[in-house]
Order: structure tokens, then sequence, then C-alpha cells
């Protein structure tokens, strides 16, 4: 077993994955850049007044979410964050708090994934295909094995594979997920986590390896886990 302090019932969120959303001025503000933003608007000659516009009416469309006819169909990025965010801090109430006290709070953290730096950090995973399954593996495992912290603790996201030119990418994007990782449970006689030489990575066999995460859709359930398994020596 290698694994975080996470427990149930202590912390997990309880109010399950909300379709509805709340997106308002302030949010976009504060992640795209309160300064950037209002040049964009205002400047006349070197700010893009329409595109900036523009992108704030899909910015809300989104966040919308599909219960109030926009797109996003549910906030797990943000109540995954939250989560950790609370693991790390010592806080213990998750299970207490309800949708109205975080609802506007989730809406702009979701918001951020429609960053230019999320989106081409995701669109680059995505082009690595099935082999960033291995890749992003490790990159927890390591995580949990040298030690992490509010700044570092990982979240583990569900994107399509291939590029956004790519016939159904577009609609795959809109299955995307996010969920918390907190345990790696290893086959009988596996030899444990192994940091290579130069510690970048880890070198054991993940075959068989089971990764347990807390997942918004499925809340109270300590049972949801992914199971590694290698075909043709690639490891899903």
């Amino acid at each position: 077993i290698l694994e975080i302090p996470f427990q149930y019932g202590v912390h997990n969120l309880t109010i399950g994955n909300p379709t509805d959303g709340i997106p308002s001025w302030d949010p976009y503000e504060a992640t795209f850049g309160a300064a950037e933003v209002w040049h964009e608007l205002l400047d006349p000659i070197f700010g893009h007044p329409v595109l900036t516009g523009a992108y704030y009416g899909f910015y809300h469309y989104f966040l919308l979410g599909k219960d109030n006819g926009g797109l996003a169909t549910g906030f797990c990025t943000s109540l995954a964050s939250l989560v950790a965010d609370k693991l790390w801090k010592g806080e213990t109430d998750a299970t207490t708090i309800t949708k109205a006290s975080i609802h506007k709070w989730i809406t702009g953290v979701h918001g951020k994934l429609l960053s230019r730096e999320s989106l081409l950090h995701f669109h680059d995973q995505s082009r690595r295909e099935v082999a960033n399954v291995e890749t992003t593996a490790r990159f927890i495992e390591r995580a949990f094995l040298t030690g992490c912290d509010r700044n570092t603790a990982p979240l583990l996201f569900f994107i399509p594979s291939g590029a956004v030119w790519d016939a159904g990418y577009i609609d795959g994007m809109g299955s995307s997920h996010c969920i918390f990782p907190y345990r790696f449970a290893y086959p009988e006689n596996h030899t444990g986590p192994q940091l290579s030489a130069d510690g970048i990575t880890t070198i054991n066999d993940l075959e068989g390896v089971e990764l347990y995460c807390w997942d918004c859709n499925n809340d109270t359930n300590p049972n949801c886990r992914l199971h590694f398994r290698k075909e043709n020596g690639v490891l899903h």
C-alpha cells in the first residue's frame, strides 16, 4: 500500500456533482487577470474587445451547466481540488459542506479549465494517447512516494486521445472527468514502489496495481478504483 492520509467520512464531499453553474464576471477577472481583461476590452488600438466579449460569452455559456442550457456536464475539477485542498490544510468539515456554500466558487474554479495554459496542457497530453496512462500513473506514484502537499498533490484527469482536429475529439471532451487519487494497492508478492536512480519517475511494474480515487460522481463510495493492466506490453 502507498497512500496519502485521505479518509472517507472525514475528507470526502457528499454533495454529488452539480450540473448547474452560476458563472459571473468576478471569477472571470480573477482567472484571466482584471488588468488584462479590461485592457483587451477598452484599448481601441491594442485590445480585442469583440474577441474578448465573445470569449466571455462562451465562458458564461459553458459554465451555466447542462441543467441551465450550458455545456458543462459537471464541476468535477473544482470538487476534486476542494477535497485535496481541505485534506492538506488539515480541515475535517468536508462532509458537512453544502452545495449552496460553494456553488459560485466551484463554478469559477471550473472556468480555469478554459485558460490557454490549461487547454494547451491537456491537448499535449491527449496527443500522447494511451502512452500517457503509464506516464500519469508513475507521476502520481512518484508524488506519493516522495511526499506531496497542498501545492503538489496530483489530480487525475480522463481526457480523449488524439488532437482537436480529429473526428470526435470535441465530443469526447464533453465526457472528460477529474478524480482525486489517494491510494495505490499492489498485488500479492509485488516488490512495491521503487524510484528510478535519478528520482525522476518510478520503475516498478504497474500491471495489476490498483489506484483508489475519490470520485464526485460516487462521492460516498470508498471502493472507486482503477485497475491497471497491460495489452501487448502497453499499460492501460
